[in-house]
């Protein structure tokens, strides 16, 4: 879900951002401007993106969009629920029979559960000295309630745009001064 950002400028200072990018030395103080502005962009959603969500707090790229534009994106597909929200909606296995998933005793479907006895380690595999009980349920389907929003790239984005802007705007007063 790429980010884009317009600005919006007075005839005069279109005229004069357009003459302070008539040379090198302007075209590179603005890229830096631009860079500048999209990596705070990233760096305040990252920091409002979920932080269960590892994945996608580790995917956002930002990439040059023609000589002056920047884009901030996710190729994580479920960023786009976790910013915009998710309906209620049924899962249901892919690739097994059913869905399983731990639960603690005394814990709200703990009724629903079968007990295993594990008797070894998760990720080893090795022997455990005191074997451990484990309750999981397993069901054909579930129903999700929903995702509230959390708009971490639209919250980001009012909080630096007017920053980027007025960079903008002190780089046209100064190159025209």
């Amino acid at each position: 879900m790429p980010v884009k950002i317009q600005f919006e400028f007075n005839a005069n200072d279109k005229a004069r951002l357009a003459a302070a990018l008539n040379t090198l030395a302007g075209r590179e103080q603005y890229r830096q401007i631009m860079n500048r502005g999209i990596l705070r962009l990233k760096v305040d959603t990252i920091n409002k993106t979920p932080k269960k969500t590892g994945l996608a707090r580790r995917s956002f790229y930002t990439t040059e969009v023609g000589e002056y534009g920047r884009m901030l994106y996710n190729k994580i597909p479920y960023v786009k629920g976790l910013e915009e929200g998710t309906a209620p909606h049924e899962i249901r296995p892919k690739n097994k029979k059913a869905l399983a998933w731990e639960v603690k005793p005394g814990s709200k479907g703990h009724g629903f559960a079968k007990e295993f006895i594990r008797t070894k380690n998760k990720l080893t595999g090795a022997p455990l000295k005191n074997a451990k009980s484990q309750f999981i349920v397993f069901a054909k389907k579930v129903m999700h309630p929903g995702t509230r929003p959390y708009n971490m790239i639209k919250n980001s984005l009012r909080a630096t745009r007017d920053q980027i802007q007025n960079e903008i705007k002190e780089f046209v007063r100064r190159s025209w001064a």
